[in-house]
């Protein structure tokens, strides 16, 4: 017996034995760069919203113990839990902290913007990705691209907002400033683009 010279034919030759078919050869190879886990982003989350409870609670009252086993059980339930609502409870918290304990220093003030962005932003990943899940890193450094294009208006605004209350800009606060906003500008820069 001949091999049919017909490609279908032959096709339909391998297919009376099944078990002697050639592999199909695959039509497109998937390339991924380095990966953290589920995991690793939803405990960054955790220690974002801990930082940033930390922070605000320091507006009101100097930190004690108390508020940092606080600060890090919430944590533990963010990173637990990942929930977008429980890093808006944190948020609420912060609001709550500045708004009592009266307007921050200036270097406060830069710090609790770009945290409360950092860990809203985690917390919609750690939301979407499985715990033991992978995601590559540059997907990551695209959205922390994102961030970082928010911090240079979202800081200046709050500078601003912080004069209009009153507050009175020394030297040493306008270099922080335009430290932090060059640092946003150059990250953004800097980290990948969507192609």
């Amino acid at each position: 017996m001949t091999e049919p010279t017909n490609p279908r034919a032959k096709d339909r030759w391998w297919s009376v034995l099944p078990g002697l078919r050639p592999a199909p050869e695959p039509e497109a190879e998937l390339e991924v760069g380095p990966t953290v886990s589920g995991g690793v982003v939803r405990i960054c989350t955790g220690l974002l919203v801990a930082l940033l409870l930390m922070v605000g609670w320091s507006v009101l009252l100097p930190l004690s113990l108390s508020s940092v086993v606080g600060a890090l059980l919430l944590a533990a339930l963010v990173a637990a839990l990942p929930r977008l609502s429980l890093v808006w409870v944190a948020v609420l918290a912060v609001g709550f902290e500045v708004l009592i304990g009266g307007p921050p220093a200036v270097l406060t003030t830069l710090a609790l913007v770009l945290l409360v962005h950092l860990a809203v932003w985690a917390s919609t990943w750690s939301a979407r990705v499985a715990l033991r899940s992978r995601i590559e890193i540059a997907v990551l450094a695209e959205g922390l691209r994102e961030v970082a294009l928010l911090q240079v208006p979202a800081q200046v605004l709050a500078v601003v907002a912080l004069v209009l209350a009153g507050a009175t800009l020394d030297a040493g606060d306008l270099w922080r400033v335009l430290a932090l906003v060059t640092g946003a500008a150059v990250a953004a820069i800097v980290l990948p683009r969507r192609l």
